[in-house]
């Protein structure tokens, strides 16, 4: 069974996939690259979304109610990763495995692999910290970082359905 964390994530993922699937036909290049970024950022919130919502579905597998002693120590650990969460805002490789090991003793880093997709563990999070790049730039108005994901062969920096696409797909990876 899925964690409500990753239940979560499939919810609002999927409204990246309902904007990708608006009928573009009519649209000027500059508003299907804007359709193109929403669905990019939908994508990255939905990853931030999971990130957050898992710590405490973690502390809710945890929990013994008949374990008084080991209850209460859980208590004072939810209330710390409570306060660390509060202050998480850019889900990038390095601040979520921080916050991973801050508060459930978690490094993600070896299961974030990709060997379907040729990614190692090291290759997944570069591209985990690229992506959340260009969601800064999409989110605040500023150029777009350029990858060899997002540069057409003329040089162009912008998003194409199939990066898009690629990275809705290896934030479920991720996630799952």
């Amino acid at each position: 069974m899925a964690s409500t964390a990753a239940s979560n994530y499939e919810r609002l993922s999927a409204n990246a996939k309902t904007i990708l699937k608006a009928d573009s036909s009519g649209l000027t290049r500059s508003e299907k690259h804007s359709l193109l970024g929403a669905a990019f950022l939908a994508s990255v919130a939905a990853w931030n979304s999971y990130v957050v919502t898992l710590v405490p579905c973690i502390y809710t597998a945890l929990s013994e109610p008949v374990q008084l002693r080991y209850s209460h120590v859980l208590s004072l650990l939810e209330a710390e990763s409570e306060q660390k969460l509060r202050k998480f805002n850019t889900p990038n490789a390095e601040n979520t495995r921080t916050l991973f090991m801050g508060v459930v003793g978690y490094d993600p880093w070896s299961d974030w692999s990709c060997a379907r997709r040729g990614l190692s563990a090291l290759a997944a999070r570069q591209r985990l910290n690229e992506i959340l790049q260009v969601r800064h730039s999409l989110a605040h108005g500023s150029s777009m970082p350029s990858y060899t994901w997002n540069q057409s062969t003329g040089g162009d920096t912008r998003l194409t359905l199939h990066a898009v696409e690629w990275t809705g797909s290896f934030l479920s990876h991720l996630v799952m």
